[in-house]
């Protein structure tokens, strides 16, 4: 018996190894060929990329970055100059005339009104622009999620006229262009596709052959929209850097400095560069809507002087900021979020929506009109009176008489552009108490926090900045009533970088930007400090505003760092936890298989890539299956292989033609690799899936997307629960 088991060893394992030798023949054999392509392919590649795509390449940043700065200019004409000046002029002159009641109706049923418009449009002709947009574009951007909506004109049309619409309501509410831009940025490039087809270039030389190249411009649309709302284009590079872009390199840096610096230029060009009443020079201010520390002419007023013991107010305004932020996100966040999504779910119960529209509209009148009312007046200073001319002050008089001003009514009954400017502005020029600024804080942070949340495309950039201004313009005040000569726009400055570090956590961002804005490169040193301590602050309490929407609205966002309950699976747990640990076959496409056989798996799926393999034909049995991993294939580029051959009516039972056109190196791991190690291929490659082979072989077992990672990290459970089941199992 024993020598029948040795003989029947040895004959198998002499079958194993002829079987072994005639496959690794065959796959030497095709791997020869698809060598030989992929040098005739590299060589080509590299003419074109010299002679053809960098002249496209810059065409379509240059086309972004312009177009860009041209929506931005044409959404705050429609907000500002349109749509809101007009209300507010006539609500004036009714407050002016004491008809304090009619004003009041006249307001708030105006900014109802818009308001209503602007949610209408959300709720019943596109949805997916409402909100701000920053989290579906960083999703996006992380190779996790791709919407159609991105490509969608509609959208960029609603996105426009409903953010013009909500900014002159006067709700509270940041006028987010990276939406828009990257809308714009995704239809740029999908019309330069759309004429590469008409052109009938073939797939393996088109720019878009793979989704990298659209996400650098997109990238560099984040940058135009930051570079062009506040004319910062240092800003919107490292914006797009430290928040967005998961497949940074010198090109994409490239890219966002052309397309940021060309949004700075149109709105420089729109704003121009004006002189105020007494003929000093203002180049470094804002008009109106926009914001700008006045005034860049008087640069060295600007120069701020640290004592020593100014450090510890600034150090105790960082800690407010972060705790603003923090508290925002769980106000918002965890209390107004999760009771909308409780009373008013999904698509349904419009009506209650746009009521809760209707009432935070009339919540925000009344804080714009009834509190200023309520205000008492006080008669202007001499250095007030004398810098009535000045760029930058701009005041309101509510239901004051001549010769009288009202401190609220200069910061509610604005647009946040000129309220902020007013903040910004010397101490001597405008003067609010600090009773004043706190209950303007404390207001305004409230119908923030209402209004965020709600069926608009509100965003929270501008009033969460306002809200640390005024705290920081508060304590300095209290300081400058100390010693007079604490200098109240740096603490204004350090208050506003403070909140929005604790809001976004990009404390490198908000340093550049105020640095830009003030125009003055000494306050560096005090930005960063302020804003790194902010953010930690923020950071001990919750995650930043986007990070919580990505988790709520269960956006498939990986975070940096892994689970540490990843350390006990592997990558073959990942990739079977969406079938409850069973495997199955998957689909993937052989290199001979027939036309049909393509049509058919296009109509029967819908994955977005396939793996290309040596034989994997279903009708001919298993002994014939070859599962060695060959490339990868676009959906997109598989159907416009097979639309060819349908209306060439080329015979359905003829071999497809997807080796010029496949992947030939696509990213893949044993099934046995570690699930830790999964994770930071995903993180450091930017990759959206992982094809998974038998450890040893190139055999494919499976793909791993963002998906399926998403949602391991949500379904297995903690390290303690496993040791707890162990325990209770001994």
């Amino acid at each position: 018996l024993s020598d029948l088991v040795q003989w029947g060893r040895q004959h198998a394992e002499k079958d194993d190894s002829e079987r072994r030798k005639k496959l690794a023949k065959a796959v030497m054999y095709t791997r020869k060929e698809l060598l030989a392509i992929k040098a005739k392919r590299f060589k080509a590649r590299r003419t074109r990329e010299l002679d053809g795509h960098l002249w496209a390449k810059t065409l379509l940043t240059v086309t972004i970055g312009v177009t860009s700065g041209l929506c931005i200019q044409f959404v705050n004409f429609l907000s500002t100059q349109v749509l809101y000046d007009p209300k507010q002029w006539y609500t004036e002159v009714l407050l002016a005339s004491g008809n304090l009641g009619v004003g009041f109706l006249f307001h708030a049923s105006t900014s109802v009104a818009l308001a209503l418009a602007s949610s209408a449009l959300i709720l019943y002709v596109c949805p997916p622009a409402g909100g701000s947009g920053i989290p579906e574009v960083k999703t996006y951007l992380s190779g996790a999620l791709y919407k159609a909506h991105m490509e969608k004109k509609r959208t960029l049309g609603v996105k426009m006229i409903s953010l013009s619409l909500l900014a002159a309501s006067g709700m509270p509410s940041a006028r987010d262009m990276i939406h828009v831009v990257c809308i714009l940025a995704s239809n740029v490039c999908k019309l330069y596709s759309q004429w590469e087809q008409y052109r009938k270039v073939p797939p393996s030389e088109m720019l878009f052959r793979s989704d990298r190249p659209r996400f650098v411009f997109i990238s560099s649309g984040v940058a135009a929209a930051i570079g062009g709302g506040f004319r910062s284009p240092i800003t919107g590079i490292l914006f797009a850097f430290e928040e967005f872009s998961a497949f940074w390199s010198t090109e994409t840096l490239g890219r966002c400095l052309v397309a940021s610096g060309l949004a700075s230029l149109i709105t420089w060009y729109f704003t121009g560069n004006k002189t105020n009443a007494n003929f000093e020079d203002t180049s470094g201010v804002f008009d109106g809507s926009i914001i700008r520390i006045e005034p860049a002419g008087r640069a060295e007023e600007l120069t701020p002087v640290f004592r020593l013991y100014e450090i510890f107010p600034l150090l105790v305004l960082a800690v407010l900021g972060g705790l603003f932020g923090a508290w925002f996100v769980e106000v918002n966040g965890k209390c107004l979020a999760v009771l909308r999504k409780k009373h008013m779910p999904g698509k349904y119960l419009k009506h209650k929506k746009l009521t809760e529209v209707a009432i935070v509209a009339i919540v925000c009148s009344f804080v714009s009109v009834l509190l200023p009312a309520a205000w008492p007046c006080r008669d202007y200073t001499p250095t007030e009176k004398a810098s009535l001319g000045v760029r930058g002050v701009t005041w309101r008089y509510s239901t004051c008489p001549a010769g009288q001003v009202n401190e609220m009514a200069a910061l509610c009954l604005n647009l946040q552009g000129t309220s902020m400017n007013n903040l910004f502005s010397e101490g001597d020029n405008m003067q609010f108490s600090v009773f004043t600024l706190l209950v303007y804080a404390f207001a305004y942070f409230i119908v923030t926090a209402l209004t965020v949340g709600t069926a608009t495309p509100s965003g929270a950039f501008i009033p969460m900045v306002l809200v640390g201004c005024a705290t920081g313009r508060a304590l300095g005040v209290c300081m400058n009533s100390l010693d007079g000569a604490a200098d109240i726009r740096l603490y204004a400055m350090m208050g506003g970088a403070a909140t929005f570090s604790g809001f976004l956590r990009m404390p490198i961002s908000m340093t550049a930007l105020f640095i830009e804005l003030s125009g003055n490169t000494n306050m560096a040193a005090p930005l960063l400090l302020i804003c790194t301590v902010a953010t930690k602050v923020a950071d001990s309490i919750c995650v930043s505003n986007t990070d919580f929407v990505c988790a709520f609205n269960d956006y498939p966002v990986l975070q940096e760092k892994p689970p540490p309950k990843f350390r006990s699976y592997t990558a073959f747990d990942i990739m079977t936890e969406i079938d409850k640990g069973q495997q199955h076959d998957p689909i993937c496409i052989g290199i001979k298989d027939p036309v049909i056989y393509a049509a058919a798996v296009l109509k029967h799926t819908s994955h977005s890539t396939y793996p290309v393999v040596m034989e994997h034909r279903p009708d001919k049995g298993e002994r014939l299956k070859d599962m060695t991993l060959l490339g990868l294939v676009k959906r997109k580029v598989l159907q416009r292989i097979v639309d060819e051959a349908m209306v060439e009516e080329i015979n359905a039972t003829k071999l497809l033609e997807i080796s010029e056109v496949m992947d030939l190196n696509p990213w893949y791991c044993p099934d046995n690799c570690p699930a830790l190690r999964v994770h930071k291929q995903f993180i450091k490659m930017g990759l959206r899936q992982l094809i998974v082979v038998k450890a040893g072989t190139m055999q494919v077992r499976g793909v791993i997307t963002r998906h399926d990672l998403h949602e391991c990290i949500l379904k297995w459970p903690e390290e303690e629960e496993i040791r707890g089941k162990l325990r209770l199992g001994n």
